[in-house]
């Protein structure tokens, strides 16, 4: 009997041993030539899983001809960068924020179109939230059809002045092409597209203006602890205007106003802002001699850091939200050069056209210079005791129109 439960134990563990597993499942586990068939299928008959790999393991491992790059510059981390690009002597600004959205204010002269175009597709940026022409002047607005033309724009502001020149009305044939409409920038309005950032438009404060200048677009954007002041092409009346309403003009990068001119960055405007750096967005060897003189020692004096595109090319400002840091180095502060002497003795006329004689006697005409002090509300002649603890420069033209008056002791010219 013990034997027989023996044998038997032996043949069912014999059994257990050697007994065949059960046939393989073809749908969860398919054979090689079952892949072979799948992979050769359409691939829009496919649906393949999605494997999720570290990001590091899968940068490693791919081979350099597979990896698809993008500009660094498409993600700002969290970051506000702003580009002045170099137009020559136009503007041109784009603004990147830390919701990696985009912004553009102005887009050059008509042949400046293409090349703001491709700048702004070299950060990886197919759509524009925000477009602002600062006023109807070809060297602001010419180029924003193009831009219009090549990107999916979302909005749209611009003052309510009209131009009839051909760079205005292509700029509106864009617009209506694209069923896009004009949000009209002025005094009081927010632009609101990305929530990390305070954008206001500061200016203009007026309906109407005999200089289409002054219908210029002011914009403060603040980030955190940093903010910016885009000015376009705003001149000393619509300064004093802001000054006026009372409006918080303090940031820590001013766009100094029509390309560094006379007319423009007066010292009460300059002092009420009080920058940490300039930027002038003006052209080489220009006609109109911008910079003026004036506005560069007057930056000076305030201690204002420069940045100019005609020394620099494109310049890149990035805030964090608590510093700005630029991607090129000051420009120096330099007196401008007296006219060249031919063998004659003769002043040499660089000037060639009756116009830009016009302008460059203007200038001329308006630069008698007198003084002012960062606190006083009188302005000097340069000898004036009041000018013992500072002594800024200024055009008397400036001067009256800021609002400063006469010193009764100095007597300086009326």
């Amino acid at each position: 009997m013990k034997r027989l439960l023996s044998t038997l134990l032996f043949i069912v563990l014999f059994l257990n041993l050697t007994g065949c597993a059960p046939k393989t499942d073809l749908k969860t586990n398919p054979t090689s030539q079952q892949l072979q068939t799948t992979t050769s299928s359409s691939p829009s008959q496919i649906e393949e899983p999605v494997t999720e790999i570290p990001r590091a393991l899968a940068t490693s491992t791919a081979k350099p001809s597979e990896q698809t790059a993008l500009p660094d510059s498409t993600a700002v981390n969290g970051q506000l960068r702003v580009h002045f690009i170099d137009v020559g002597q136009a503007d041109s600004i784009l603004i990147q924020t830390p919701e990696n959205k985009a912004m553009l204010i102005d887009a050059g002269e008509n042949d400046d179109g293409n090349l703001v175009t491709s700048y702004i597709k070299s950060q990886g940026i197919n759509k524009i939230s925000v477009v602002v022409g600062t006023h109807p002047h070809e060297d602001h607005l010419g180029g924003l059809d193009t831009v219009i033309n090549n990107f999916s724009i979302e909005k749209i502001y611009m003052p309510k002045v009209s131009s009839k020149s051909d760079a205005f009305e292509d700029v509106w044939a864009a617009i209506r092409n694209k069923g896009l409409t004009v949000t009209t920038a002025k005094a009081g309005v927010n632009v609101n597209f990305d929530s990390t950032l305070k954008t206001e438009i500061l200016a203009p404060n007026k309906d109407s203006y005999d200089d289409i200048n002054n219908y210029s677009a002011v914009i403060k954007m603040t980030y955190n602890n940093t903010s910016f002041l885009f000015t376009g092409d705003s001149e000393s009346i619509s300064e004093k205007e802001m000054l006026s309403a009372g409006i918080d003009l303090k940031a820590d990068v001013l766009k100094v106003g029509h390309h560094g001119s006379g007319y423009s960055t007066g010292a009460l405007f300059l002092k009420k802002v009080s920058p940490k750096y300039a930027v002038i967005s003006v052209g080489e060897n220009n006609n109109y001699n911008h910079p003026d003189n004036l506005i560069l020692n007057r930056l000076k004096t305030y201690g204002v850091e420069l940045f100019r595109t005609d020394k620099s090319g494109t310049i890149v400002a990035t805030s964090d939200g608590n510093t700005i840091k630029f991607d090129k180095k000051a420009s120096p502060v330099k007196s401008q050069a007296p006219p060249e002497k031919t063998q004659d003795n003769r002043v040499t006329d660089t000037v060639s056209t009756d116009n830009s004689k016009k302008q460059t006697a203007s200038v001329e005409k308006k630069e008698i210079t007198v003084y002012v002090t960062k606190s006083g509300d009188k302005y000097h002649t340069e000898s004036c005791q009041y000018l013992k603890k500072s002594k800024i420069s200024i055009s008397l033209d400036d001067a009256k129109s800021q609002g400063f008056t006469s010193c009764s002791k100095c007597h300086p010219p009326q």
